[in-house]
């Protein structure tokens, strides 16, 4: 829906209503860990420094996120992080160090948002909300008589312990068709030969903010992997990963990745927030849409404050106190489409256009 002719004035199209592909991510503060049905308060306290951990990286985008000394201390503590964690039935099994096989259940547990978010904040450590891109996967293997790439309805265990990763990691991704317009787009030599070029254009069918290649085989036992990142502009990241098993390969892989996409989207919260943003939201129609947008913008870890500075009808103008530049604030206003499907910048304030509830559902 276009703006209306009042806001008739030249914009920079950053993106249409048919922007990149991106999610929100739900499960960034939960999580789960099996622990035998007979546990020692040892092995609670175990769990829950683990689950800790791997929310810490999630939200933060950081592999090494516990290499900081305050962190590091605060998982000892982990129980003081949890809104909440219930225990649920589990059919797997663990054995004991004596050898025996024994019950298990589920630990099913929820982080503080808050606490999680202040603790990273302390510790001058990113946030990187929920709102996230979706990453295109052109995965290559190698075997004795052949090379493949996957594609989405195939089944391998280098597929299932991608899909794991990026669970643990909360980063959205998809495999290609590899039908026949992906085999015209780009073939398996060329996923092989990591030409960013040739997976940047393929890559546009899908309309991912992110491409990621990569080559795999086996050698003597190890997994030996190179990986090609194309990013927004076409930047390109590469680096290699080894590892003994498929989920080592691949948690390694799906860490980095994420580590390079969070360099765009996540936001230092430490200090003040220095900078303040214009913005002019159009097509807010109802009272319950004025709180909503409000609520949006306030909800967003780069705002500390967003205040309404003029409401003339279907149009609200806001300031925001943000800790991060105006272009760095633009990247993440793209992530969140559900709402402000489409994102315009004259200059001097950026324009957004409001997307009701109903838009959105019958848009999808």
């Amino acid at each position: 829906m276009p703006f209306r002719s009042m806001l008739s004035f030249t914009f920079l199209c950053l993106f249409s209503s048919y922007g990149m592909a991106s999610g929100l991510v739900n499960n960034l503060y939960h999580t789960e860990r099996v622990i035998s049905a007979v546990f020692s308060q040892s092995d609670l306290n175990d769990a829950m420094s683990s689950a800790m951990e791997e929310v810490l990286v999630r939200v933060s985008g950081d592999a090494n996120v516990s290499d900081e000394n305050q962190i590091k201390n605060q998982l000892s503590v982990a129980r003081n992080y949890l809104a909440n964690f219930h225990y649920e039935g589990s059919a797997e099994t663990l054995t004991n160090v004596l050898g025996e096989v024994v019950k298990t259940k589920k630990l099913v547990m929820e982080f503080d948002r808050l606490r999680i978010k202040n603790l990273l904040s302390e510790s001058n450590m990113p946030i990187w909300d929920e709102a996230r891109p979706s990453v295109l996967v052109f995965l290559a293997l190698e075997t004795s008589s052949r090379r493949e790439v996957f594609s989405s309805v195939d089944s391998h265990e280098l597929v299932d312990a991608l899909s794991s990763a990026a669970l643990v990691k909360g980063i959205p991704y998809e495999l290609p068709l590899m039908d026949i317009e992906d085999e015209i787009a780009i073939s398996p030599s060329e996923v092989w030969g990591l030409f960013s070029d040739s997976i940047a254009t393929a890559s546009k069918r899908y309309n991912n903010e992110y491409a990621l290649a990569g080559r795999v085989y086996q050698d003597q036992q190890q997994w030996i992997s190179e990986w090609l990142v194309v990013g927004p502009n076409d930047e390109v990241t590469r680096f290699e990963v080894s590892s003994e098993d498929s989920e080592g390969l691949m948690n390694q892989t799906v860490g980095k990745l994420a580590k390079v996409m969070s360099q765009h989207y996540s936001v230092l919260l430490s200090g003040e927030a220095k900078y303040q943003v214009d913005i002019a939201v159009t097509g807010i129609a109802t009272l319950h849409e004025y709180e909503q947008a409000l609520d949006l913008l306030n909800g967003l870890s780069v705002v500390k404050q967003a205040n309404v500075t003029a409401v003339e009808g279907v149009n609200i103008s806001y300031q925001l106190d943000s800790y991060s530049t105006k272009e760095k604030l633009i990247d993440i206003l793209r992530l969140n489409q559900q709402h402000f499907r489409q994102l315009m910048n004259d200059g001097s304030e950026i324009q957004l256009q409001w997307v009701s509830d109903v838009e959105s559902v019958t848009s999808n």
